[in-house]
């Protein structure tokens, strides 16, 4: 089992939970967790979404999604291609839009 939450970035309160088995995809539940006035998604790699990103940033929604693929893993060229990066204290997520 699994719980997807959808939370205020501002105040941190918890405006949407969903519970899926655990061998669901989580990107599956994310339209479930968006409300209308979200203005960012934050979530890790189970959330990528090419299609997903393309679709946010059509709509004025920053896309800050962990990208598949590991720090280690990312070339040179794609380090330096990245537009911006984020760390959220206390989860020790490096979050990276590009």
């Amino acid at each position: 089992m699994k719980v997807h939450v959808g939370a205020d970035v501002d105040s941190g309160a918890v405006h949407s939970v969903e519970i899926t088995a655990a061998n669901e995809a989580d990107i599956n539940v994310l339209p479930k967790l968006l409300r209308a006035e979200d203005e960012v998604i934050f979530g890790d790699a189970g959330y990528t979404s090419d299609e997903y990103k393309r679709g946010s940033r059509q709509l004025g929604i920053r896309w800050l999604c962990k990208t598949n693929a590991s720090p280690d893993r990312i070339s040179r060229r794609a380090r330096r291609n990245v537009t911006g990066s984020i760390s959220q204290s206390g989860h020790g997520w490096n979050m990276y839009s590009g």
